[in-house]
């Protein structure tokens, strides 16, 4: 509830929403968590944060066996922050496993 709470608070919104969705993921709502961490990288200002949060929701796409997806969604994250070094190294292993 604290975290919905501040999810309704500007600026820091979508760490909340951050929060919300690791709590989801590890209770199994793994596209409740999508959603929020979609909704969070949304309305993150900071493009390097946008970019981690793009990463994580791409985590949990690969989880769901949404590689395709996933990809996409790397390789948004890697325009918003190209040093994103993770985002960069799980996409090459996505794109080498599907070779």
């Amino acid at each position: 509830e604290r975290f919905r709470s501040g999810a309704k608070d500007g600026g820091n919104a979508w760490v909340s929403l951050a929060n919300i969705a690791a709590v989801r993921e590890r209770s199994g709502d793994v596209p409740g968590a999508v959603e929020d961490l979609s909704t969070a990288a949304g309305i993150a200002s900071a493009p390097s944060d946008q970019s981690r949060l793009h990463l994580r929701l791409a985590k949990l796409l690969v989880r769901s066996r949404s590689y395709e997806r996933a990809k996409s969604v790397l390789g948004y994250a890697l325009e918003l922050d190209g040093t994103n070094h993770r985002a960069r190294a799980l996409l090459m292993e996505l794109e080498a496993e599907s070779r």
